[in-house]
């Protein structure tokens, strides 16, 4: 499956992944995992013990649950981004992994209600 790859210290950048394949999504987070839903079809791979474990702060991951509140999430070593189908895994398409990839150049990166109607939207 197509991905936004986000290591700590690099630009994001696109990648395949194996959904069906645990070790591999281990080694891009460098642990083991945790699925965070980030918007109605998108969802977040990251280290579920990254900041216990010591690793290096990434990104801050703002997400707006109803219009004007915020939730706050700081994230701690690598992550990428995919979509989801109830509990299934799925590709990003390419214009939705290329406006996620472009967003996710800043430090901290906000999902907002108007995020999400674009990614749907492309």
């Amino acid at each position: 499956m197509q991905v936004v790859l986000c290591n700590v210290g690099e630009s994001p950048r696109i990648e395949l992944v194996d959904p069906e394949d645990l070790r591999e999504m281990q080694s891009f987070v460098d642990g083991f995992i945790e699925i965070i839903n980030i918007a109605p079809d998108l969802c977040m791979i990251c280290n579920e013990e990254g900041a216990i474990n010591g690793m290096p702060f990434n990104k801050t991951i703002l997400l707006e649950s109803v219009p004007g509140e915020w939730r706050s999430m700081d994230i701690y070593g690598n992550f990428f981004i995919c979509g989801h189908d109830g509990p299934d895994l799925v590709s990003l398409g390419d214009a939705e992994a290329r406006y996620l990839m472009s967003i996710c150049k800043n430090d901290a990166v906000a999902i907002s209600r108007r995020t999400v109607q674009h990614l749907q939207e492309v």
